[in-house]
């Protein structure tokens, strides 16, 4: 599940990495302004970072439960070596 969800974040980024690649190649053909280009990769940006932040928020709180987890299990499993 973890490994999931990293690869979904990971593909939201690259479609938002997506964006403003295409919107100024649409800008070099005249189709769009400059203007409208730094206007929608601000939004962009602003809705990316966004995301980003809510997913890895959720994730830390995960991250540190399985960091405090196995690190008891290690900490178990070396006790037992120790004896």
């Amino acid at each position: 599940m973890k490994t999931a969800i990293y690869e979904s974040l990971c593909a939201i980024n690259q479609g938002f990495g997506m964006i403003p690649e295409n919107l100024e190649k649409l800008r070099d053909a005249g189709v769009i302004t400059p203007e409208y280009v730094e206007t929608q990769r601000v939004l962009t940006e602003e809705l990316r970072a966004g995301i980003n932040s809510m997913i890895l928020n959720q994730q830390q709180a995960r991250e540190v439960e399985d960091r405090e987890h196995y690190g008891k299990m290690h900490s178990n499993f070396c006790n037992i070596l120790a004896k």
